[in-house]
């Protein structure tokens, strides 16, 4: 049988490494088996980007990948330091120190150098970069052509604009993938509210457009749904890679139950109710001697909370970590901890939850109650779920989690993890795929 051929575009197909990219990745993996032969867009990872080139070795060999390369390329990192080390001569000289910027930061919507210029400089990283030569690309290769059927991930909103162009001038039906919700929630950071509503009358345009748009949650199904009537949505959750789990990594003394958070903390997605829930169990002495907490990841300058609630000798900071040892460190845990304290876009459903999930542990779950986290650790069954802002709640799961590890901890049911694993996945967006098909022809 002849496969179809789909156009997948994402600017940051691996070997960039970022959270992003793993959806995108096993989705090409996998698509060759369900009859879908992928050629992938995207660009070149640039120096000095976090990169694993280790990924690509388990690309099949159906799957092309074509890298369009960014009309500014390092000159745009050039550009932003410049900039930047006017603003740090400027910081320095009226006796304020200089946090270390990061130089990309001036492309964010709402980066200092629009705020103090009125320049939109996002417009360089979002459209004016990339945008055009991966447009162009497509023109002039026969092969990003001669496709059926062309699909995009999101963020960022380039990767639409340049799947809704192509899909205009190729005539071939378009389907959306949003990993994030569009026009709300926590990503969602339009700089005055005329950026607001022409980029709402963009997502309105595209997404109506489309012949299907898949986002990741149910509840952001329906949110969108309210949001945008016209556009067919279509659920896809996340998952996790059945055949690509490490060896478990522990590194702990044996007898405790311990609790592991791996992410990162910022200055939305703070520790501060979990570790105030922890002190509150931790009055129990017998509990206490049998807990530990470990963080992996940047904490963001939140370490110093870890002695403020009186928790040194059960709370450690074991820093950022490369991907694969990260998940060993998930495997190794005894209870691992989802923590989503940023209260806006509680529908979606964190990408980290599906690695825990793969790891078949207990989970303590953080979270809004009603929020993606929660409806998607109810289906395994295997997490004990406390409000994020509800320090005695958290106690009280942190505390039937060490009992149930005293009792032989409960794990995720297989059956229940089975929907969420990426080749069930990747047959669901096959069979999504014949349908819009099928319906134009």
């Amino acid at each position: 049988m002849t496969k179809r051929r789909v156009l997948m575009i994402y600017d940051k197909f691996p070997p960039f490494n970022v959270s992003g990219s793993a959806r995108v990745f096993e989705f090409a993996r996998h698509l060759p088996e369900t009859g879908f032969e992928p050629i992938v867009l995207s660009s070149p990872v640039p120096e000095g980007h976090a990169r694993d080139d280790t990924i690509l070795a388990r690309l099949p060999a159906e799957v092309e990948v074509v890298r369009a390369a960014p009309w500014l390329g390092p000159g745009k990192d050039r550009l932003a330091r410049a900039l930047n080390r006017g603003r740090h001569r400027r910081r320095t000289t009226s006796g304020v120190s200089d946090p270390s910027i990061n130089p990309r930061r001036v492309f964010q919507p709402s980066s200092w150098a629009w705020r103090s210029t009125g320049i939109p400089m996002w417009l360089l990283e979002w459209h004016l970069d990339w945008a055009p030569p991966a447009l162009w690309q497509a023109i002039k290769n026969e092969r990003l052509r001669s496709v059926d059927l062309v699909w995009v991930s999101a963020p960022h909103v380039r990767n639409l604009l340049v799947g809704d162009v192509l899909s205009r001038l190729l005539l071939k039906p378009l389907v959306v993938d949003l990993r994030d919700p569009w026009t709300y929630g926590s990503l969602w950071l339009p700089r005055g509210k005329w950026v607001a509503a022409c980029e709402t009358a963009r997502a309105r345009q595209i997404l109506s457009a489309a012949a299907r748009v898949v986002v990741t949650s149910p509840l952001t199904e329906a949110e969108m749904a309210k949001r945008f009537p016209k556009a067919r949505f279509v659920t896809i959750t996340n998952g996790f890679t059945e055949d690509d789990q490490p060896a478990p990594l522990r590194d702990f003394e044996e007898g405790v139950c311990l609790f592991r958070y791996v992410g990162l903390l910022n200055e939305r997605r703070t520790p501060d109710t979990l570790l105030a829930g922890l002190a509150l169990a931790c009055k129990d002495p017998a509990l206490r001697a049998l807990v530990r907490l470990e963080f992996v990841g940047t904490m963001a300058g939140h370490e110093r909370k870890i002695e403020q609630h009186g928790l040194s000798d059960v709370v450690s900071s074991r820093g950022p970590v490369a991907h694969r040892e990260s998940l060993r460190l998930i495997r190794g845990s005894d209870v691992n901890v989802v923590l989503q304290t940023i209260s806006e876009g509680q529908d979606v459903i964190a990408g980290k939850t599906y690695e825990y999930l793969a790891a078949k542990k207990p989970v303590l779950a953080v979270v809004a109650e009603g929020g993606g986290d929660a409806w998607l650790l109810r289906r395994a069954g295997c997490a004990r779920i406390a409000p994020f802002d509800n320090p005695e709640r958290i106690a009280e799961a942190i505390v039937a989690c060490v009992r149930d590890f005293e009792n032989g901890a409960t794990r995720a049911d297989d059956g229940a993890l089975a929907a969420f694993e990426r080749k069930a996945l990747t047959r669901k967006l096959a069979a999504l795929f014949d349908e819009v098909l099928d319906e134009a022809g």
